[in-house]
């Protein structure tokens, strides 16, 4: 695979021996989004050579639950220089717990974690969908889902100290 041709909406990967027989045809959306994501890329590589430009990466954290399968963040807050990520992460079982974490906002130091495990206590599923912290960061609320015992789904509200 050599090269590249347009057609509509579509782009093809072609061969160079064979430029007739095309190797792959991927929609030009999913090409630009590509080529756009690497030229961001590129350019904060850059930007991290020059400390102080707006838009340079300050750090960066993945969290890998506690069984290393599919966690996923929906929401981020920040108070008192510190940041919070909450979000779903799957637990021994095959359910998911809400799953919390608090970072300095200036090193990326990750400060504490916390998981809820809802009603059903571990035989249901608690998903995370919002958080907020207060301006001072002294606290954390994270809201969601939980599944009870029955089956049947509630919204859950847990609040930290942070």
């Amino acid at each position: 695979m050599t090269g590249i041709r347009e057609r509509g909406q579509f782009v093809m990967l072609i061969r160079r021996d064979h430029p007739l027989t095309p190797v792959a045809s991927i929609p030009a959306v999913f090409v630009t989004v590509v080529a756009t994501m690497l030229a961001i890329l590129m350019l904060s590589q850059v930007a991290e050579a020059q400390p102080g430009v707006p838009g340079t990466r300050l750090w960066a954290k993945r969290y890998d639950g506690s069984v290393g399968r599919f966690d996923t963040a929906y929401g981020v807050a920040a108070g008192g220089g510190m940041a919070f990520v909450s979000g779903l992460s799957q637990g021994s079982g095959a359910n998911y717990d809400f799953a919390t974490l608090g970072y300095d906002g200036a090193t990326g130091a990750q400060l504490w974690r916390k998981r809820y495990d809802g009603p059903a206590s571990g035989n249901g599923d608690d998903q995370a969908y919002a958080i907020a912290a207060t301006t001072d960061g002294s606290k954390v609320f994270v809201t969601g889902l939980a599944q009870t015992a029955a089956g049947n789904w509630d919204f859950a509200t847990v609040a930290y100290r942070a």
